[in-house]
């Protein structure tokens, strides 16, 4: 070997040397203040000393450690899921901490997603098991989240954690079928039949397609009944079907029923759409009732629905002891109680009513199909009534 090459390597060792030295040298430095700026305060000595400080700080290099560690069992991304069905999920919980802990689950993102740990209580080094459980009840891709706290064993449930957790879910409902819209909301009036559309869509192959066989209302509830299943032009997904229920109510209420689909889904049999409305007052007195004094001057106004018109009116026979009368333009009652007693005012009321369009997105499948909307008006009649408390 040359000179010149047993100098060179001599020197490159040299200096692989003093780089592996340097580390050891950086932390010695680092073990003792160089100045009096970095020597610990009284607040971070004091810090230090807490309980809580021990849980989350390093005294040796002042970064946080993990108190809890959550370690995923199953796939937290779990892909394609049956539709109706229960998604499991297993999560390891250990406590990594020099303290004991107290679990809890905090939240979770759903009413259809439950968390529950197999133990609450960890000491330093131990485990829980936690699992969460979803309903798969929802279309679509989405991810729910449980949020875990770790708390000291004697800190009550809403106070700071000492740590915390947010464990997302990630999954996609394999779905055979969808009904649109999941459920109907709607106002009508006294014999003014309201009529909707909810649309079948079924996904697959031909040959394995979910489609409507039939549709009934639950408990056969007379207001409703379905005027059938048709088979509408196909849609983006897959082939569309309309089933069209209509209901009518010869009083106002509130209504509050079920439109039972029937499928060729083995799994899913049936589908649930929820009715609720409410059949309103055609022509109202206002106010409903009053408390008033003996010989107290009282207007009632008598108040048509929107779409409504009041063609005659008259006051039906009261008691003697109030004395009442309606004005020629049959919209205010005017009445004077002349002794103490609970007293009922009545109006028989002749109206016409003209019910608006339906919403854009309950538009009949086809222009044969004739909506309620489009009826004429025929005269129907109504007791409007107001009660009277004198004291």
């Amino acid at each position: 070997m040359s000179p010149t090459r047993s100098n060179s390597a001599r020197g490159v060792a040299a200096r692989l040397v003093l780089l592996l030295a340097l580390p050891f040298s950086l932390a010695a430095c680092d073990a003792r203040p160089s100045s009096t700026a970095d020597l610990p305060t009284a607040a971070e000595r004091d810090a230090a000393a807490s309980p809580a400080a021990e849980l989350t700080a390093d005294k040796t290099d002042h970064r946080r450690r993990p108190v809890l560690v959550v370690e995923p069992l199953d796939p937290l991304d779990a892909g394609a899921v049956a539709f109706r069905s229960e998604l499991l999920r297993t999560l390891r919980v250990s406590n990594v901490s020099d303290q004991t802990l107290q679990l809890a689950v905090a939240g979770v993102s759903c009413n259809c997603t439950r968390a529950a740990f197999d133990r609450q209580r960890l000491d330093p080094g131990q485990h829980a098991t936690l699992t969460i459980t979803i309903d798969v009840t929802i279309p679509g891709p989405q991810t729910q989240a449980v949020r875990i706290h770790a708390l000291s064993p004697d800190a009550d449930t809403d106070a700071q954690p000492l740590a915390s957790e947010t464990i997302p879910i990630s999954f996609t409902p394999d779905r055979a079928f969808e009904v649109f819209p999941p459920s109907v909301a709607f106002e009508t009036l006294p014999d003014v039949p309201t009529r909707h559309h909810i649309r079948f869509t079924g996904f697959g192959l031909d040959d394995q397609r979910i489609i409507p066989k039939r549709a009934s209302i639950w408990n056969d509830d007379p207001a409703w009944r379905v005027i059938g299943i048709e088979q509408a032009a196909d849609g983006m997904e897959g082939p569309q079907w309309v089933v069209t229920v209509e209901g009518a109510w010869d009083q106002p209420r509130t209504a509050d029923d079920w439109l039972i689909i029937h499928t060729s889904d083995p799994t899913v049999p049936e589908w649930s759409v929820r009715l609720s409305g409410r059949v309103l007052a055609p022509v109202s007195l206002s106010p409903s009732a009053v408390i008033a004094e003996v010989g107290a001057d009282l207007r009632f106004e008598l108040t048509p629905h929107p779409d409504c018109t009041v063609l005659a009116a008259r006051l039906l026979d009261h008691s003697a002891h109030v004395d009442a009368s309606l004005d020629e333009s049959l919209h205010t009652l005017t009445a004077t109680p002349l002794r103490p007693g609970r007293y009922e005012l009545k109006i028989a009321v002749r109206y016409d009513c003209r019910p608006t369009q339906p919403p854009a997105d309950e538009t009949p499948p086809s222009t044969a199909d004739t909506d309620a909307a489009d009826q004429t008006s025929t005269s129907r009649s109504f007791t409007a009534r107001t009660l009277l408390i004198v004291p």
